[in-house]
């Protein structure tokens, strides 16, 4: 039960550094903002963010989330370009994703 919290606490945290940069980087991209959610598409067809907002939105989460874990993450392993279904498609499959990498490395850490 306490693992199912902490990984809840994780997730909406990563939550909300995944929504912040987007607002960031659509900001700086002058585009008007849309309804931000956890299903907000950030890659492919129906995403606001092109190409290079992307990319500046993937450092902005890596180092949002590294600051605040104390730890190195990189959203763009290999495991996350290999997965049948990416996890860079929306808000929420990308905190998915983070959340899982920041548990393991958490994990890791503390089994050292």
């Amino acid at each position: 039960m306490h693992d199912v919290l902490v990984k809840e606490q994780v997730q909406a945290q990563i939550l909300g550094m995944i929504l912040a940069a987007l607002k960031g980087v659509l900001e700086n991209q002058g585009k008007a903002l849309p309804m931000l959610s956890p299903d907000t598409t950030l890659y492919g067809q129906g995403s606001d963010v092109d190409s290079l907002g992307f990319v500046q939105l993937l450092i902005d989460v890596e180092e949002r989330v590294n600051s605040r874990y104390g730890i190195d993450v990189t959203p763009t392993d290999e495991k996350a370009m290999s997965q049948r279904h990416s996890p860079f498609r929306t808000v929420q499959s990308l905190a998915n994703h983070l959340t899982d990498l920041v548990l393991k490395a958490q994990s890791d850490k503390s089994a050292s």
